[in-house]
């Protein structure tokens, strides 16, 4: 909480008609910052207290006292708003900018709390397509900003790396593999494997039973069968390596399901110990029913384990190893109701921690052929989507900025931002039709947007003959000045509020409500002037917002060009 937020709750009586407010809880940002730096919102509290809004407003309204820090207070119907004295903020937040670089937005909000983010999670043996790209921007999106608020953060990429399906792989290739034809084409051949198995088992139901022996193999420790799971694991981390090194993304604990396979037995029995599990049909289930979820399957009746078996033993392991404060799954809402059972499975053991455990679930990605299936062969190749992006850039980038240097690794680098903010800049929830047109788009509320205006802003600063100065700052008094000064100040609550609702929209809308902002300001107030101390003034905000810009742009992982 800041030192305005503090002085606007002392400005607020404690009580009223003799009963307690709690006003922190009702203290919140106008939409429209020309209405207000901060407000209250009357509605909740006019149901306690039986009256309209408005009116409960307007009384409170008037018994409030300003200060110096809060020299104006308004009441527009059920709000109460309160304004920052705006000299004394635009000092501070110029000065806070200037001095702390890439550093400004930071915090130590998160002090002495450990967050598990489990992000990404790929399956081996399969291509690297778009389907995977949500989970693994937002997690590295939550990973950066969790770790920028003074988290102490891990990272997990929990491979997909055990299981029926692995079964069905290795079958494929011992039936109709053709080593040399692997080697020649690697993870796509080995999709093309599993693609053909799926087709021939709608034909022959006795292939599926053939692949849950084949994984039963495995997880009894067959050689063979192991040396295969091997070499498809190796071939598709090095795969894998090559696209996260493209878009920055990186783990502290890279570990697949297989890890966790000699911690199953110990949470079998802390299960059983439990008195949750029994037997049904030949298979080991906890019933779930009285809590209106379905019976969580931990073993079948051919004594083959299962992905909620996994991941049980794969949480009991990482708080003993981490002792997190919350652990997060950034899965596709197709797996709410898997960890709904998880979860609960792990509440009724009596873990505490249980209730710190969050599915993050995301809207699926589709495409005009209808949703992604690896069984079948639709998917769309991230590297394909990044190549196009790359193109595209590099064509618009010599049809406006020929001359400029290093033109492919810029192009690579507005790619990149255009597909990485084309899905960030929506909440995570919603499905996302993928649509070639609109996703590299470099016009409107776009990645490249914000990476040309985070460049214009550094031309700015290199092109000035003055420097950047905070000595006279009390001359930044435009309307679209203050207006851009108060965004700025936003930018640490921004990220506490991503991290209060896990949404890295929330970042990304408001990088494009400075973006706008500050075009907008640069198209009305000219930067360079005959007037030396307002100049060294406006430069200050100017070198101010791309310090936000690109520290707001990397909390995204999105590179920002100096020259575009």
């Amino acid at each position: 909480m800041n030192k305005y937020q503090k002085e606007i709750l002392k400005i607020l009586p404690p009580q009223w008609e003799k009963k307690k407010i709690e006003w922190h809880d009702f203290l919140e940002k106008p939409k429209d910052l020309s209405q207000g730096d901060y407000a209250i919102a009357c509605f909740r509290l006019a149901k306690d207290f039986k009256k309209p809004p408005q009116k409960l407003a307007q009384e409170i309204g008037k018994q409030l006292k300003t200060t110096k820090l809060i020299p104006r207070i308004h009441v527009i119907g059920a709000y109460i708003n309160f304004f920052i004295e705006s000299t004394t903020l635009t000092q501070e937040v110029l000065e806070a900018a200037l001095s702390q670089k890439e550093k400004y937005g930071s915090s130590s909000f998160g002090k002495g709390k450990t967050i598990v983010i489990d992000y990404s999670a790929p399956n081996i043996a399969k291509p690297f397509h778009m389907g995977h790209l949500r989970s693994t921007i937002i997690g590295q999106s939550l990973y950066n900003i969790y770790t920028f608020l003074g988290f102490r953060t891990i990272g997990i990429n929990h491979l997909g790396d055990w299981g029926t399906q692995y079964g069905k792989l290795i079958y494929a290739f011992q039936m109709w593999g053709n080593e040399k034809e692997y080697k020649q084409k690697g993870i796509p051949y080995l999709h093309e494997l599993y693609v053909r198995f799926h087709k021939e088992a709608k034909g022959n139901e006795s292939l599926e039973e053939e692949a849950r022996k084949v994984f039963k193999k495995l997880e009894e420790g067959d050689k063979e069968i192991q040396k295969i799971w091997k070499i498809f694991k190796e071939e598709s981390l090095k795969e894998f390596e090559k696209t996260y090194k493209r878009l920055s993304i990186s783990f502290d604990f890279t570990l697949g399901e297989s890890f966790y396979t000699d911690k199953i037995e110990a949470a079998l029995k802390k299960i059983k110990d439990s008195k949750l599990s029994q037997k049904s049909e030949g298979a080991l289930i906890v019933p779930l029913e009285k809590y209106s979820l379905s019976p969580c399957l931990l073993r079948k009746n051919d004594g083959t384990t299962l992905y909620a078996t996994r991941d049980i033993a794969t949480a009991l392991y990482r708080y003993e190893k981490h002792h997190f404060t919350t652990m997060i799954y950034v899965v596709g809402q197709d797996q709410t109701l898997h960890f709904k059972q998880v979860f609960k499975v792990l509440e009724l053991m009596g873990l505490q921690w249980a209730e710190n455990c969050i599915h993050l679930p995301f809207g699926l990605v589709s495409f005009k052929e209808g949703k992604m299936s690896t069984r079948e062969g639709k998917v769309i190749l991230l590297k394909e989507v990044l190549d196009k992006a790359r193109d595209l850039a590099l064509k618009n980038i010599e049809a406006k900025n020929e001359k400029l240097k290093n033109k492919e690794e810029v192009a690579e680098k507005i790619g990149i931002g255009a597909i990485i903010f084309g899905d960030l800049s929506q909440k995570m929830m919603r499905n996302i039709s993928f649509d070639w047109d609109e996703i590299l788009s470099f016009e409107g509320e776009t990645g490249p947007y914000l990476q040309y205006t985070y460049a214009r802003a550094r031309s700015i600063l290199r092109k000035s003959k003055e420097k950047p100065s905070i000595k006279n700052t009390e001359l930044l008094k435009e309307e679209l000045e203050l207006l851009l000064i108060k965004l700025l100040f936003q930018f640490s609550e921004t990220l506490e509020a991503v991290l209060r609702f896990n949404e890295p929209s929330i970042l990304a809308n408001y990088l494009l409500d400075v973006t706008k902002t500050f075009n907008r300001f640069y198209l009305h107030h000219k930067v360079v002037t005959e007037e030396a101390e307002l100049q060294k003034a406006r430069l200050a905000l100017v070198e101010s917002t791309c310090h936000v810009l690109k520290n707001g742009l990397g909390l995204l992982n999105i590179p920002a060009p100096e020259e575009m």
